[in-house]
């Protein structure tokens, strides 16, 4: 009678347990265990939501790892795996509690900032996140230094959706990667590259 009773139990917990971490793969990069795209839409759509109700802001930095391709295509994929799993494991332990960090595919991240008082504040994460990727990651008998061009882009100041605010941040990625000043915030749409960058995307 106990197992006749116990099975059923063991049975929706299994179900739940296998459910659960389905739904963990679905929102979650497999590489580096960040979140992924989807997740960081849906967190990033909550977090304007909370801001617009608060009338503070948010903060969206859209980070690139520089020459990183001629690392993973001159070393290999496998050692290029290990040089991102350290990269999402630095940034993660860079950011504030409730920041969002999350891997949007290749060498690409992003930092979801849900409420920051000033532009000034997101600036200071960036600058924070580029210092921990500085220090030199040791893989395999080798040191590499890690550099990262930092797009930022604010809720509401600079982009009034989701979809905006990532376009804006990429923009300020890309000027940031041009100029080689390592982050750079969205000024606008009267930049000369921002027609080129936006009809890219």
């Amino acid at each position: 009678l106990v197992l006749l009773f116990l099975l059923p139990l063991i049975a929706v917990y299994a179900n739940a347990a296998i459910s659960m971490q389905r739904e963990h793969q679905a929102l979650h990069d497999s590489l580096t265990g960040l979140p992924n795209r989807a997740l960081l839409l849906n967190r990033t759509r909550e977090a304007l939501a909370g801001v617009a109700r608060a009338g503070s802001k948010t903060g969206f930095l859209l980070l690139d790892l520089d020459r990183f391709k001629e690392v993973n295509d001159t070393l290999g994929h496998p050692l290029g795996d290990g040089l991102l799993q350290a990269v999402a494991y630095r940034l993660a332990r860079s950011v504030r509690p409730g920041d969002v960090v999350a891997r949007l595919g290749g060498d690409e991240f992003a930092v979801l900032l849900p409420a920051v008082r000033a532009a000034s504040a997101a600036r200071e994460v960036a600058t924070r996140l580029r210092a921990a990727l500085a220090e030199p990651i040791r893989l395999e008998g080798m040191s590499f230094e890690i550099n990262a061009s930092i797009g930022i882009a604010l809720y509401p100041d600079d982009a009034d959706s989701v979809e905006q605010l990532l376009q804006h941040a990429d923009v300020a990625m890309y000027l940031a990667k041009e100029r080689r000043t390592g982050v750079e915030r969205y000024a606008g749409p009267a930049g000369r590259h921002f027609p080129a960058r936006l009809s890219l995307l």
